[in-house]
């Protein structure tokens, strides 16, 4: 689904049953379009543990959360310039 429409931002928790966040994270990151899409990682993992699995995010957001704390987190990471590679056109 990613390849088909490329989203502006991907919300990800680190701890799922069929693949972790890290493992999405490492896909989209060699997926052809999508290497600068903001990702941000959402867990009640220490962030220390998040930001040494998941080094390629671009934010992360500590569970639990308020719907404002969410809010703003997406909101600050779309303000965010993008790096885009030679590959993403975006």
């Amino acid at each position: 689904m990613l390849g088909e429409s490329p989203p502006d931002l991907v919300l990800t928790d680190l701890m799922m049953p069929v693949v972790t966040g890290s493992e999405l994270l490492q896909k989209i990151r060699t997926m052809h379009g999508l290497a600068a899409t903001p990702v941000l990682v959402m867990s009640s993992v220490p962030e220390d543990i998040v930001r040494r699995e998941c080094p390629l995010a671009t934010g992360f957001l500590g569970k639990p959360f308020t719907s404002a704390e969410l809010l703003n987190a997406v909101r600050t990471i779309l303000d965010l310039p993008r790096t885009v590679g030679q590959d993403d056109k975006r």
